[in-house]
This record gives C-alpha cells, structure tokens and sequence, in this order.
C-alpha cells in the first residue's frame, strides 16, 4: 500500500517588522457614551488615516491625524453609530491594525 508521490512546497519566509507595527487599543469597548478613545503606540511622527467601518464594510466615519512618535490618544465622536459591532482601522502608510468594538 503506497502513500502516494511526496511532494514539495517552496519556502517563503515572512518577516515583520515589530518597530513598523503600530500598537491600537480602544476604550471603552463597548462604547456606551458618544466618545471613543484610539491610543495608538506610533513607530514614527506622521500622518495616519483612523477608520471605522461597520460590518457591512462602509466607512462610517473617516478622520486624518498627525501622530507623534509613542503613544498617542484620539478621541472620536461615536454619537451618530447606531448600535452595533464596529471595526477601528488605524493605518500610517507603514502598518495597519483593526480592532473591533461594540456601540451600544
């Protein structure tokens, strides 16, 4: 009883840059008022685009934001989200993070 023919796939190595990943946490989660604090630990100053997208995928709200090196607190105005499940999408142009939160 033969096993078949042995074949082999190429490696391909991923390598991530832990300094280009931006660290993105949210608070509070749920969001029960109408703020929304993103604080983000940014590898380097510079401009970045902040999300949030609701779980059809529309961007519901849009905000650019200069960040400096470390970490950086950003308030958004959540009055107007209806309740429901939300993606936070933080991107400088080097990294790119989502976390979910909750508006009820």
């Amino acid at each position: 009883m033969s096993a078949g023919p042995v074949t082999y796939s190429q490696i391909i190595i991923l390598d991530r840059n832990a300094e280009e990943v931006a660290d993105l946490r949210i608070f509070p989660n749920p969001v029960v008022d109408s703020v929304v604090t993103a604080q983000v630990n940014a590898s380097v100053h510079g401009n970045a685009l902040i999300t949030v997208n609701d779980m059809s995928g529309r961007t519901v709200i849009s905000h650019n934001v200069t960040v400096a090196k470390g970490i950086n607190s950003i308030q958004l105005n959540t009055e107007t989200l209806a309740a429901g499940v939300y993606a936070l999408v933080y991107s400088d142009g080097r990294a790119k993070q989502t976390v979910r939160f909750i508006k009820r």
